[in-house]
């Protein structure tokens, strides 16, 4: 069954600055770590699907990318390495508030997790370009029936023939019928029910629609240690060229200590801690992906299969 995450169809009431309000509202309780600012990053993320105009990526993404700074801020590490894991499928090259976060350890996980993400499955968006009049956009980002997304939770936006805008989380997965949203009144959602559906959500597509997009498992098998051998050549790269350097410098500087200033000497700790979190992460993502290409290719669709020989 598609996994989907939905809080409600677009008012065409909602004004256009309210998803920015609250999202600076937001911003503003994080950074004073108030009580209250999981409710306004909740408050904003409901705003983003009830507005009428199309959100931008980086908007969507720092909704979750605040979430992990509140998890960090309570030391809450797994949790925020999931939020901003979901922050990085929807922006990809997504920059973090330096304001809001100043943890140079912090910093440097999101950075191994963009190195993480790059290496997971994409999708396509299920866009039936022959639809009329309906637009589709997937975290900020107009959607063709070409296009490929990373698999997880993003902010889907449809562009009605009627002009309003209806939105909703999705998590992808399987497509969604975006036509079929713009059928529905607005804004009640719950004509879903009356058509047979007993989720009250966005309808996913028919097998038939999905079947070709599937991709074959011997093409998924070779990607996947082709892509995780990538990741290991770049990870062991960082390893000789950035984090061996960068400790012989810090063993040089315990050798001589007066030849550094405290400052120098910190800007050194951090170099090798950046460069060492991006090495593990490449090296951990690419022993992850290779192992994964090759159960794929030896496991294959139909089941076990014993190779070598006997």
């Amino acid at each position: 069954m598609a996994a989907f995450t939905l809080s409600g169809l677009a008012s065409s009431t909602a004004s256009a600055a309210d998803f920015d309000t609250e999202l600076s509202a937001a911003r503003e309780a994080v950074a004073a770590q108030d009580a209250d600012a999981l409710a306004k990053i909740e408050a904003a993320d409901a705003a983003a699907i009830s507005g009428d105009r199309v959100v931008l990526a980086r908007q969507a993404a720092s909704l979750d990318f605040y979430r992990g700074v509140l998890h960090w801020q309570a030391q809450e590490t797994d949790a925020a390495m999931d939020a901003w894991r979901r922050a990085l499928i929807i922006d990809p090259t997504y920059a973090p508030d330096a304001e809001l976060l100043t943890d140079v350890d912090a910093l440097d996980l999101i950075e191994a997790l963009r190195s993480e993400t790059q290496q997971k499955e994409m999708r396509a968006p299920g866009v039936d370009e022959a639809s009329p009049g309906v637009r589709v956009y997937v975290s900020g980002q107009l959607m063709h029936s070409y296009d490929l997304i990373y698999a997880g939770r993003q902010l889907v936006q449809v562009l009605c023939p009627d002009g309003t805008l209806r939105g909703w989380w999705h998590v992808y997965g399987d497509a969604p019928d975006y036509a079929g949203a713009c059928s529905l009144p607005q804004p009640d959602y719950t004509a879903f029910a009356a058509a047979g559906s007993d989720t009250g959500k966005p309808p996913r597509a028919s097998k038939e629609d999905r079947e070709p997009r599937e991709s074959n498992p011997a093409l998924l098998g070779y990607g996947l240690v082709g892509g995780g051998v990538a990741a290991l050549g770049a990870g062991i790269a960082v390893q000789q060229l950035q984090v061996k350097p960068a400790y012989a410098e810090i063993e040089a500087a315990r050798a001589a200590p007066s030849s550094v200033t405290r400052a120098q000497a910190d800007q050194l700790s951090a170099d090798f801690g950046r460069a060492r979190w991006i090495s593990l992460g490449l090296i951990g993502v690419g022993t992850v992906a290779v192992g994964a290409g090759a159960a794929q290719l030896t496991l294959g669709p139909q089941g076990v299969a014993l190779t070598g020989e006997f």
